[in-house]
């Protein structure tokens, strides 16, 4: 049986977007789904339409909070799943997402946690898809800040109910950049295992909070570094990040990027990867530093303007 999933919703003055979520998590028809609505006291008509979709919606809060990641701890405070994830008032999933990730946690009961390619639509239209390698050793290092590599996007990632156990809640204060913290913890005892596929979307409009707000992100990003890392550094993790700082600089150039991965070592430069086909079912390998691009061209070229939810 696949495992129960939790999805919690953050949510404040975003009517105009939140349905479109719903009607993507109710058109998943996962057969145990807990769904949690965790609005800040919006006027708007948020109320309105949680209430024409109580069939899907397993709990609904509206009050005043400290923000999205208050907002969040409130949301898995509640949460019963398995599995475990959040998904933005203005964010959709992909058909047939939640159907994949339960049957991966139920198939590698050594996955802890995964993400998928990250892709952006425009008025529910996919205009861009990106990939990036994730190696453990450079989550924690907190080197997945958009430069040495991509951000994690949070609206592609799950996790088993004891990463949140062990690492959660999330620091109320941050405002911003909670997604990159939470990484970091679940980076000191599990691998991100990336899956070539497509489950979510972000999606791109104007005013939202990550445009309005990408100094404080960069600001918080760089307090979590400087308290989890920089206060404890050895050799290795002094090594790291300067060489990631050298493979944003270099990483175009052929020669140098071999060097900087012969640096590096194969345990920082690779993470768990699982593809899917018909003929073999799931099969597990590793992915490598610069491969991404390859992939990620490959998948937009198939799915680029394509509307959500329509194949």
């Amino acid at each position: 049986m696949k495992p129960s999933i939790s999805i919690v919703t953050p949510t404040y003055q975003s009517g105009e977007y939140l349905e479109a979520c719903i009607l993507s998590i109710k058109a998943q028809k996962y057969p145990n789904l807990e769904y949690i609505i965790v609005d800040g006291g919006s006027t708007d008509q948020t109320a309105e339409i949680v209430g024409r979709h109580r069939d899907v919606v397993t709990h609904f809060i509206s009050e005043p909070d400290k923000g999205m990641y208050d907002a969040i701890n409130k949301g898995f405070a509640l949460a019963t799943g398995e599995v475990r994830c959040w998904l933005n008032s203005d964010d959709s999933y992909f058909s047939g997402a939640l159907s994949m990730v339960g049957e991966i946690f139920q198939t590698f009961p050594d996955v802890y946690w995964i993400t998928g390619f990250p892709a952006i639509s425009t008025r529910g239209v996919v205009t861009s898809v990106g990939g990036g390698v994730f190696p453990r050793e450079w989550i924690r290092m907190g080197l997945c800040n958009g430069k040495a590599l991509p951000h994690i996007t949070q609206e592609t990632v799950f996790w088993r109910r004891e990463c949140w156990d062990t690492f959660g809640p999330i620091p109320s204060d941050l405002k911003l950049a909670g997604d990159f913290w939470l990484w970091q913890r679940f980076s000191e005892k599990w691998d991100l295992v990336f899956v070539k596929v497509l489950f979510a979307s972000f999606c791109r409009r104007s005013g939202q909070l990550s445009d309005r707000g990408r100094e404080e992100y960069e600001r918080e990003m760089n307090q979590i570094v400087e308290e989890r890392v920089v206060g404890a550094l050895d050799r290795r993790r002094m090594r790291l990040r300067l060489i990631g700082r050298l493979w944003w600089i270099l990483r175009w150039i052929p020669k140098a990027k071999g060097l900087i991965l012969r640096a590096l070592g194969s345990g920082a430069t690779s993470m768990p990867m699982l593809t899917y086909s018909l003929e073999n079912g799931w099969r597990r390998r590793r992915i490598y530093l610069g491969e991404e691009r390859t992939l990620v061209d490959k998948i937009f070229s198939r799915i680029k303007n394509v509307e959500l939810g329509k194949s």
